[in-house]
């Protein structure tokens, strides 16, 4: 049997329900026997209402693209949902709302916040309890837009502290994410997490299409550094730069088309950059883009189902 938990927050971090510690080492402990699981992230401008929503969505129709593949071999799952206040008020007909654009510095400072403090607590819960046990076990982090800086600010609070149990498997998946594409850089926000993490394979889509990380995302970084001479690309509209793909001597780049199937040779790679462009151009796609977002949330699409699929369970072809 699965379980889903969602855990609020609030701006700094601070998980909001009292009792997750205590839900969370029940999960962890016997009679539950977990060694899989999932913690996602949401991106900006996204409330309650929506959080839950898309997490139902995507955990739904994921879980029936797995099933439809390999039947009840599946494996029973724990995953966690991060609900972090993404908007300047919850309220939907907030006068507020109305100026959530110009919000973008304080989400994306806030996204990082989020992540070296709730996600922390989740993931640092987990390795706690699973580390006595001595079960290999795997972590699967997804995030979307500034969900992509949730998970990978909670890597960076991980990292810091190096307590990572030696059975732990992390699967990280970065759906277009509004992070710079050299932030795993040795001098970057995210510098500890490739040193750190031994065990480690990464997931990221990119698209031509993704308008709000083609054009959007630069210019509001260019507004915000005048002096800085060169202002890195958005992870999700560029991939990542070579020094983090070098890392990974297997990595591969793959091509995602209405009608996609994993290669499961290449799925194995522990660095895999989706992209989505062709997906995202083919009339086939019924999904409504806007002139300025583009395709930036076009993720609840069964080829990416598929291809989340591939990447996790690439020896059940």
């Amino acid at each position: 049997m699965s379980h889903f938990l969602t855990f609020p927050t609030n701006e700094n971090g601070l998980i909001l329900d009292e009792t997750f510690r205590s839900e969370l080492l029940t999960l962890t402990g016997a009679p539950f026997t977990f060694q899989e699981f999932f913690i996602y992230s949401h991106g900006w401008w996204t409330d309650a209402n929506r959080a839950m929503s898309e997490y139902n969505r995507f955990s739904v129709e994921f879980s029936k693209a797995v099933h439809q593949k390999l039947g009840d071999a599946g494996p029973a799952v724990l995953a966690a949902g991060i609900h972090w206040p993404s908007m300047l008020n919850e309220n939907s007909g907030s006068i507020e709302n109305y100026l959530e654009a110009l919000s973008f510095y304080t989400m994306e400072k806030r996204a990082n916040s989020i992540g070296e403090h709730a996600g922390y607590t989740v993931l640092r819960t987990i390795f706690d309890r699973l580390d006595g046990f001595r079960k290999p076990f795997r972590i699967n982090l997804i995030g979307h837009s500034f969900g992509c800086k949730v998970v990978c600010s909670t890597l960076q609070a991980i990292a810091k502290d190096g307590r990572i149990p030696a059975q732990a498997q992390v699967n990280v998946i970065l759906l277009q994410g509004a992070m710079d594409n050299n932030s795993m850089d040795a001098d970057d926000c995210y510098g500890d997490v490739l040193p750190e993490f031994n065990n480690i394979r990464f997931l990221i889509t990119k698209s031509t299409k993704d308008n709000a990380l083609r054009d959007a995302y630069p210019t509001a970084h260019r507004l915000a550094n005048l002096f800085k001479s060169e202002i890195p690309p958005a992870l999700g509209a560029n991939g990542p730069n070579d020094n983090w793909a070098n890392i990974f001597p297997d990595r591969v780049n793959v091509s995602v088309d209405v009608g996609f199937n994993s290669d499961p040779g290449q799925m194995r790679s522990a660095l895999v950059v989706a992209d989505l462009s062709l997906l995202h151009k083919n009339p086939a796609n019924t999904y409504k883009a806007d002139k300025f977002t583009g395709h930036h949330s076009d993720i609840f699409q069964p080829e990416i189902y598929e291809l989340l699929r591939g990447f996790l369970s690439p020896d059940s072809e």
